[in-house]
Order: structure tokens, then sequence, then C-alpha cells
């Protein structure tokens, strides 16, 4: 027989030898239970963890390759970035020119002005001239002259001895003339400076007269002098 109620096979007797229950207080239509404890199987449980394990897995892979992809398209866009040249509006404006050089110091400035020209009296011709006429720087003899930027100065020889005039010409009235005119060394006693002036003023007047011209600006230089003149 079986215990109807854990259903233990046993002898017949009055109580169960497995739960102790008495057999006299079951009910008549009250079934003994089936020895066989089936067991319910759990549907998906192997598969859900297997399931789990991989469906981490595969979760982990696909944040890496989204990641991977947003970085590469944020490194790209920053190189793109990089690489295109600024542009900004379009000047209007030219940029201005240089400023011209300033004359160097020192040196005249012989550019002629509008409505003016110039006139060079060279160290030769000027010595032509006086050789031309020779007597006209008497007593001197043997009369050289010599330009530079101090003035001019005449070299002669009178009573023997040796002399140099010094003068400096300026265009004064719309003509040349010379000042500071002076005799260097003993001959300054006895040779008038005053003539030789007179006499070298009337060389250079002579020259600027055969131009027809009016003097403006005498500048001197190394063996010339540049006479700026305008014609009338």
């Amino acid at each position: 027989m079986y215990c109807p109620y854990c259903g233990t096979r046993q002898s017949p007797g009055r109580r169960c030898i497995a739960c102790g229950v008495s057999f006299t207080r079951v009910p008549p239509n009250h079934q003994p239970r089936s020895t066989t404890v089936a067991r319910r199987p759990r549907p998906g449980r192997r598969w859900e963890r297997r399931g789990g394990v991989g469906g981490r897995t595969l979760g982990c892979l696909m944040t890496l390759v989204l990641g991977t992809l947003i970085l590469v398209a944020l490194a790209a866009f920053l190189s793109s970035e990089a690489g295109r040249p600024a542009t900004g509006p379009p000047s209007d404006q030219s940029p201005p020119p240089p400023p011209s050089p300033a004359p160097e110091s020192g040196q005249p400035d012989t550019t002629p002005t509008s409505g003016t020209e110039q006139v060079v009296i060279t160290e030769a011709e000027l010595n032509r001239k006086i050789a031309e006429n020779p007597q006209a720087f008497g007593p001197a003899r043997d009369v050289r002259a010599e330009i530079d930027p101090s003035g001019i100065t005449m070299r002669f020889t009178a009573y023997g001895l040796g002399g140099a005039f010094h003068a400096r010409p300026v265009a004064r009235n719309g003509t040349i003339e010379l000042e500071s005119a002076r005799v260097d060394g003993p001959l300054g006693l006895v040779v008038d400076a005053g003539e030789l002036r007179s006499r070298l003023t009337t060389e250079l007047q002579r020259r600027l007269a055969a131009e027809g011209v009016t003097v403006e600006d005498v500048t001197l230089e190394q063996d010339q002098l540049v006479v700026t003149v305008s014609r009338g």
C-alpha cells in the first residue's frame, strides 16, 4: 500500500512509516498521491544563461564600434577646419605707397622745380674763360680756379709771391654775386680782393647772360657750379 499523504510504499498498517499519519482518518474518497514527483522543466533557462553572457559581449562590441566611428568623424572634421584657409572680407583700399626717401644730409637737392632749369659751370670751363682774358686779373698771373662745396678759390702769383683768392657765389637780385671775398697770405696787402671779385663775377655773369636767364639759386659741388635759372 501507499501512504495517501506522502505516497510512501509500505506494508498495511495503521500509520505511515514515513510521515506517521493515521490511515483511519483518511476520507473514503481520498486518492493516494502519485509516487512519481513530476519536475516541471524551466523552459529557456539554459538559453537565458548563455544569452545573457553573449548579449553583454555583443553590447560592449557595439559600444566600442560606435565610439570609434564618432572619434574618426570628429578627427576628420577638425582636420578639415584646420586646413581650410582663413578668408576675410576683401579690402577696398590699396596699401599706401612707400614714402619717398629724403635727400641725404650734406648733399644739396639739385632737382629743378616747375618752370626752372639748371646751368652747370664746370671748373674746366671757368679756367678756359680766365685763360682767354688773362690781363683782366692783373697784377695776378697764372690764375687757376678751383670749385668745391666751400666756394671758388683762385690761385695765382704776383710780385714773385704765391697767393689765393677765395669767395662764395650766391644768387641775388636775379644774378650771381660773390660774397666773403678775401686774399690769403702776404699778397692780401698789395692785391685788392674787391678787384678780383669784380672780375670773376663779370666772367660768371657773362656766361649766364649768354643763356638769357634769371638766376634763382646757386649750388656748389666738387669741380662744378650748378645754377638754377628761369627764363623770362
